[in-house]
This record gives C-alpha cells, sequence and structure tokens, in this order.
C-alpha cells in the first residue's frame, strides 16, 4: 500500500493499481512481461520483472524513477518516499533518486543482503548474518538500530520508523512514536510476518493467521475486523508452533514448516496446505473441511481410526502403524460422489464411484496398502 493508492500482484504476474491517480500511480502497467515483485511508494511504484529489471511509474520528482541502465538481476525493490532500493540476487544493494539525506548513498562494506526496505527518506537493509543496517534521515531515530536487537528474519519501515522481526518470533520497532506506532504491545509473541510500512500504524500476522495492528486508528486503520481468518502465511517458518485451537480457515500455509508443532483441534477449514511440512505434528481433532494437499505423512495422532471429514479437499494419510483410513463426508440427497486417490496430485484413479448421498454423511473404510497417496472426495 502507497500513500493514497494501493497495488496487488496476481498470480499470472500482472498488476492491479487503485485509489489516488494524479500522477499516474494507480494505472497498472502493460506490455512488460511478467513481474516478480512489487512496492509501493509516495504517489509512486516499482516493480521486478521476471527478467530481472525494474520498472518505475508515477511521481518523478528527483530522478526517483529514472532506473540506471545498469541495474540488473534484481530480485526485489522498495520504493521509498523519494529514493529507490533494489536487491540483486547476488546480495548487492542498489539504489538511486534524492539523496538528501544520503539515503541513496550504500554502504561500501555493507556485504551481502537478504532484504531491504525503504522509509520515507531513509534505507533499512537485513543482511545474510541477521544483522541490521539503516542509514538516511534520522531526526528521529529511525535509523538508530537497538545495539540489543540480534538477529532479525524480517524488517520493514515506515515513513519516520523502522520494525524488525527477531528470531523468536518477537518486535522491535524504533523512530517516530507520534501515535504509538513503534510502541509494540508488551504480550505480542509467536510473529510470522510483518506487514507492509504504513504512515503512523503498524501491524503482524501470528504464527495462528491472526493480525494486530497498534498505532494511529482515527479511520479504524489500526482495527482488524473480528474473526478475519483468510490470511497469507506462505512459506511460513511455524516449526514447534504451538497452534492448538488456532482458526486457520482459508488460510494460505502453502510450503509452511508446521514441523513439530501442536495442532491439536486447530480449524484447516478451506486451507491451502500444498507442500507444507507436518512431519511430527499433532493432528488430533484437527480440522480439515475442503483443505487443499493435506500432507499427513509423519504426523502424530493417538486417535484411531483416523477420520477425516472433507469433501473436495485431498488428504494425504498419516504414516506410522495405521492400516486403515476412514473417510467421512458431507452428502446431498440423491447426488452421487466418487472417492479417489493419487501419488503426484496430477493422476487420480477412481477407488469407489457412484456413491449415492443421503443428505448426511457417508463414512468408508480403506486399507492403507499406499500410505503416501492422496485421497479426494468429488461429487460425480
Amino acid at each position: 500500500a502507497g500513500d493514497f493508492h494501493s497495488l496487488a500482484l496476481k498470480e499470472d504476474g500482472t498488476v492491479v493499481a487503485w485509489g489516488e491517480n494524479n500522477f499516474g500511480q494507480s494505472v497498472s502497467p502493460n506490455n512488460f512481461g511478467k513481474i516478480i515483485d512489487i512496492s509501493a511508494g509516495f504517489k509512486r511504484n516499482a516493480a521486478v520483472l521476471q527478467n530481472g529489471k525494474v520498472i518505475t511509474w508515477g511521481r518523478n520528482l528527483i530522478g526517483e524513477n529514472i532506473v540506471p541502465p545498469a541495474v540488473s538481476n534484481v530480485k526485489t525493490v522498495a520504493a521509498g518516499g523519494f529514493h529507490t532500493v533494489a536487491l540483486t540476487n547476488t546480495g548487492q544493494v542498489l539504489a538511486w533518486g534524492s539523496n538528501e539525506y544520503a539515503q541513496s548513498t550504500v554502504p561500501p562494506n555493507l556485504g551481502k543482503a537478504k532484504a531491504i526496505a525503504a522509509g520515507l527518506h531513509h534505507t533499512v537493509v537485513l543482511k545474510e548474518n541477521g544483522n541490521v543496517v539503516a542509514w538516511g534521515h534520522n531526526l528521529v531515530g529511525q535509523c538508530d538500530v537497538p545495539k540489543d536487537l540480534g538477529k532479525v528474519l524480517e524488517i520493514t519501515a515506515g515513513d519516520f520508523f523502522t520494525i524488525a522481526l527477531k528470531e523468536n518470533g518477537t518486535v522491535q520497532a524504533w523512530g517516530i512514536n507520534e501515535a504509538g506506532e513503534v510502541s509494540v504491545p508488551p504480550d505480542l509473541t509467536q510473529v510470522a510476518s510483518l506487514g507492509g510500512g504504513m504512515y503512523h500504524h503498524s501491524g503482524v500476522i501470528k504464527d495462528d493467521g491472526t493480525i494486530h495492528l497498534w498505532g494511529r486508528n482515527n479511520y479504524g486503520q489500526a482495527s482488524a475486523p473480528k474473526n478475519l481468518t483468510n490470511t497469507i502465511l506462505s512459506n511460513s517458518n511455524l516449526k514447534n508452533s504451538d497452534l492448538s485451537g488456532a482458526l486457520l480457515k482459508y488460510t494460505d500455509l502453502s510450503g509452511a514448516d508446521l514441523t513439530g508443532s501442536n495442532l491439536t483441534n486447530a480449524d484447516f477449514t478451506g486451507a491451502n496446505l500444498q507442500g507444507a511440512k507436518l512431519s511430527g505434528a499433532i493432528i488430533n481433532g484437527a480440522v480439515f473441511d475442503n483443505a487443499f494437499a493435506v500432507d499427513l505423512t509423519g504426523t502424530i495422532f493417538n486417535e484411531s481410526p483416523e477420520e477425516f471429514k472433507f469433501t473436495t479437499s485431498i488428504v494425504r494419510s498419516p504414516s506410522g502403524n495405521a492400516e486403515k483410513i476412514k473417510i467421512i463426508f458431507p452428502t446431498n440427497r440423491n447426488n452421487t460422489y466418487i472417492i479417489q486417490s493419487s501419488s503426484n496430485l496430477s493422476k487420480w484413479i477412481s477407488i469407489e464411484t457412484n456413491i449415492l448421498g443421503n443428505g448426511d454423511f457417508l463414512e468408508r473404510l480403506f486399507d492403507l496398502d499406499r500410505p503416501t497417496n492422496y485421497f479426494r472426495i468429488i461429487q460425480d
């Protein structure tokens, strides 16, 4: 999100923009090919193309949108107020545009970086070793990295403040505190991801998929809707997390590491779990209704027989000593259903067909002759 406009990157690599458009910042770029990363700044935007080139559009007062010809092999970009920062695939940091506060002067001995962020007039870098470096405008301490910060997993920058997600799942922030934007709630733990840098408010996503916001709230921007559960946690590190009873309906957990987590009674209804690692996770009472690509290989399930309630979801059975899988699924009266099995999510083999629905739940018990297979129910 920019100041008064927003960007979205779609799965097909195209960009949608909306909001204030006095500098053309809400005009979606066309004919550039697939886009892999986007950043919205102050009345302007930057994006990375699949070929590693950077494109910009919107306001261009001090050359912030004039990409140097040598900029290439870029994987991510950050649009600041009047400057732009890019990170290459080799870990090099590049910057251009306004240099009034030296925000575009990259330290010569910076070394390799793995993440970047840009505020209104300052630049923040997360180095490969987990240390944070910041430079540029420092009137309110936004570049004063705390000495006790320790190793960091993720960074973001607001206009005049900086936020870091630490290895232990806690958050530390510094800079302007006009509206409490760097006053991190003292009980905030088990954070999975930071929200983007904002004007005078801050936000995070926790391990359980909930959103927590603080800071200025004059327009309700720091009041997350109640029961908001459709959250993106793809590729998150949730290893050994206590998610017992967590409400994770429709959450994108694709590629997430849930190894060894306590998922007792967690609700994964409609969640995307493709590629998620669940080995060693406790799944007693967990709900996977309509969840996609649930690979339960290596999970701990103490109840017997194994029961999974799902309709068009896809589930892989637990490993261990289980010999059978009981599939319980809701049906509509007079509709017919098919149970299918697959080893690779692409080729499906029907193992039972013409199952007549009765308007209630039906159940089927199958031998686990191939315990690595996925199972799904589809309406015929």
